[in-house]
């Protein structure tokens, strides 16, 4: 193929050609890039038993 090539090769999609095809996406009120965005996991929250109580068989095993 002698007439140039239609894209650089060995590099992935050119910001010109993305640019021009996120256009494309917005202009028919496709989506936008954000979906790749990881999901953010619900942190837990911390239930106050940092420390391991006491449990009550360990209080009762000091018996005289």
């Amino acid at each position: 193929t002698g007439e140039g090539p239609s894209r650089p090769r060995g590099k992935g999609t050119t910001a010109s050609v993305r640019r021009a095809r996120e256009q494309e996406l917005e202009a028919a009120g496709g989506r936008r890039k954000r979906r790749r965005a990881p999901r953010t996991q619900p942190q837990p929250l911390p239930q106050g038993d940092l420390e391991p109580e006491p449990q009550p068989e360990d209080i009762d095993v000091v018996e005289p």
